[in-house]
């Protein structure tokens, strides 16, 4: 390698040399202007500012300082001052009460559209697919008590429909047939002692007797039967099985000549008049489904026509796979059209105010038959599945809602001296200022914080209006005048125009879902305060729901918790005020903001101090 000219590393080295005094001096010169750019006052600081859009008007004396934040990570939020731990730049305030401002030019390029949220009757339809299957409380299957071989079979395929006790088979059995020479012969000997004056000896026969009558009623004869073998004095040889319900055979296990064992089962009969379908519920779709709502059932094979059927049970237990939860629908099927494995299209309809109004707390309906505790008496009654305090001597129509009564089997405690009557709680604790927050113990009001009251509990029949569970979350549900039904009211009190208690109404304060922004972690929603801006609230929403509009459906939210009745909110350009607010407030006063930086003639935003 050949040694460079001593002139031309001499060359080399002084270029250097000035290239870096230049930077030098370079980097001098920003500092000054920087100094110099704090000696501006602050109107023209000010003024600087507006050309951009955003100037945020706080008193730093007096206002309170929410957190510090970074220019240029807006996300990081400190309690105290310090550097961001992300770029290492100085934190900077930001004070409450600072709100949004856009200058005209800036309105121009957000397509802003509010809207003043008020009550609606929100409603849901939950779309799902479901499957037909049999009603497991009718099914029933007809097996032998004895062993033997299989005479005659009155029955012989599958699908055939059949009565109750209608006669299936006959079956020959030894074993029934050694019992009933047993019973005849007990009943001989019982007759030849009939005028014998020896009681032991007539007692120890009657009690022979009474053993082989119960052991032919336990191997299935009927008392009928056994009385005929008994006046005519033989045995049959033949013993036939009748049908436990009527039904269709959906299953059959059995053909002629062939031995069976006791306890087999011949046949599987289901009664069809009544089916079940079993649909799937998403997780989110979970608050709108509760026991006794109505169901719209379609099939496609029948097109055009519907069904029409009830939830009836709600499984205690979710699929993790499908992260959905089945329900039972009971769906009367009188002329046959539905079929077990049949695909429905399912449909349940409901509002917010049905799905938190009061109900039962079970979560099925179906009839359970249960054994009585002694000394007690059961009482049938017909109640209606959503309105629990109707109750009918009789079957009928619930007269609120106009759902069939069910049955209901009620103990009753027979008096006994060693019982004692539980005490009955005649007090509630609610809230002066929302009415249909009733609790059983006192406590603070979950709308306002207020201190509930102690009331005396009204009864069920002097109840109007619909009546929220103990449960449900605090919405804030509008009142009514029953005579005056069209003009909503904020407040429980008494209507103005004839003095009557106001009610409480199905319509509840919502807002539009396009005015929702969920980060993930909080829900806001944009208000707008007119001059003072625009204010970025947090709240708490209930489950998403629709209302029809204009022949559309629109998305809405229930509020719990965070706005009020005539608040004006953002629901069009929400996204860009929210990308606008990383860049607002003390931070504004920093970078500008992000809007109106296509002027490349705009100055340059001077720092506000």
């Amino acid at each position: 390698m050949k040694k460079l000219p001593s002139y031309i590393a001499f060359t080399i080295f002084l270029f250097i040399t000035v290239v870096y005094i230049y930077a030098q001096v370079a980097e001098t010169g920003e500092k000054n202007t920087t100094h110099l750019g704090h000696d501006h006052d602050i109107d023209n600081s000010i003024e600087s500012h507006s050309e951009h859009g955003v100037v945020p008007v706080v008193d730093k004396e007096t206002k309170e300082i929410l957190y510090w934040t970074c220019v240029m990570h807006p996300s990081v939020r400190m309690n105290e001052p310090g550097l961001c731990p992300v770029c290492n730049m100085d934190l900077i305030p930001v004070y409450a009460g600072e709100g949004l401002t856009l200058t005209p030019e800036q309105k121009a390029l957000i397509p802003i559209k509010t809207e003043r949220i008020g009550y609606r009757k929100l409603e849901r339809e939950i779309r799902t697919v479901g499957v037909m299957d049999y009603n497991e409380t009718k099914i029933a299957y007809a097996s032998t008590r004895v062993s033997g071989w299989i005479q005659k079979l009155y029955v012989n395929f599958t699908g055939t429909s059949v009565k109750k006790g209608q006669r299936l088979l006959d079956i020959y059995s030894p074993e029934l047939l050694v019992a009933q020479e047993e019973f005849l012969l007990a009943v001989k000997n019982l007759q030849k002692l009939n005028g014998s004056q020896i009681e032991t000896v007539k007692q120890t026969l009657e009690q022979t007797l009474q053993a082989a009558e119960s052991r032919l009623e336990l191997l299935g004869l009927t008392k009928q039967q056994i009385q005929d073998i008994r006046e005519h004095g033989k045995v049959r040889t033949e013993l036939p099985l009748y049908s436990p319900i009527s039904g269709t055979v959906v299953h059959l296990n059995v053909y002629k000549g062939q031995y069976m064992n006791r306890g087999t089962h011949l046949y599987r009969i289901a009664d069809l008049s009544n089916l079940w379908l079993l649909a799937d519920i998403y997780e989110y779709e979970m608050p709108w489904v509760s026991v006794g709502q109505d169901v719209i059932i379609t099939i496609q094979s029948m097109p055009g026509k519907e069904f029409h059927g009830s939830v009836i049970f709600i499984y205690p237990y979710m699929d993790n796979k499908t992260r959905t939860v089945k329900i039972q629908v009971e769906v009367p099927n009188p002329d046959g059209e539905l079929r077990p494995g049949m695909y429905a299209t399912v449909r349940v309809k409901s509002t917010l105010a049905q799905i938190y109004s009061q109900k039962p707390k079970h979560t099925h309906q179906h009839e359970m038959t249960q054994p009585v505790a002694a000394g007690s008496e059961s009482a049938t009654v017909w109640t209606c599945p959503m309105h629990p305090q109707i109750k009918r001597d009789e079957p009928g129509e619930c007269p609120i809602c106009g759902m069939d009564l069910v049955e209901l089997v009620e103990e009753v405690i027979a008096e006994k001296p060693d019982i004692v009557p539980q005490p009955v709680v005649d007090k509630v604790w609610t809230c002066p200022m929302h009415p249909q927050i009733i609790r059983d113990e006192p406590g603070e009001c979950p709308i306002c914080g207020m201190d509930l009251i102690e009331e005396e509990k009204q009864p069920e029949s002097a109840t109007t209006g619909f009546k929220l569970r103990s449960d449900a979350p605090p919405l804030q549900f509008a009142y009514i005048c029953p005579d005056h039904p069209d003009k909503l009211y904020d407040m429980p009190g008494k209507c103005p125009e004839d003095s009557k208690e106001r009610q409480l109404a199905e319509d509840v304060l919502a807002v539009p879902k396009s005015a929702v922004i969920n980060t993930g972690t909080r829900t806001v929603v944009f208000v707008d305060k007119g001059e003072a801006g625009y204010d970025q609230v947090e709240v708490t929403l209930g489950p998403e729901a629709w209302v029809e509009e204009n022949g559309t459906r629109r998305r809405y939210f229930p509020i719990i918790r965070g706005l009020f009745a005539e608040n004006i909110v953002v629901t069009n350009g929400n996204y860009l005020l929210d990308s606008q607010t990383q860049l607002t407030g003390s931070a504004a006063g920093a970078y500008g903001g992000a809007l109106g930086k296509d002027d490349e003639n705009s100055p340059t935003p001077a720092h506000q101090h």
